[in-house]
């Protein structure tokens, strides 16, 4: 990998909640990975897919919500926030949480 450990510990993370699979194949890395290896110009911001951040975070959510089956103590240790946190972001996108 060329990045640091950093950027490999952000990758393996994404690519674990982005897929939704228990077991990873180089191809979600793939699909994950930004190319280093080419020179960034001053300013760029990398391709996305036209998401602004919101909605990627909220994409993000959705797909640890389905991971853990809607149980939001795994899915906040999964994004790594606290459960307050999660509530909060839930209420943003207004997100529905079934009780």
């Amino acid at each position: 990998y060329p990045g640091n450990i950093r950027e490999l510990k952000n990758l393996v993370e994404r690519t674990m909640l982005v897929s939704g699979k228990a077991v990873l194949e180089a191809s979600d890395f793939e699909s994950q990975c930004l190319h280093t290896t080419q020179p960034a110009k001053t300013g760029a911001v990398p391709s996305l897919g036209g998401m602004t951040l919101d909605e990627l975070e909220k994409q993000t959510i959705l797909q640890a919500l389905k991971t853990y089956a809607g149980n939001l103590s795994h899915v906040a240790t999964a994004l790594g926030i606290s459960r307050a946190a999660l509530y909060r972001r839930l209420e943003k996108y207004d997100i529905p949480v079934d009780k």
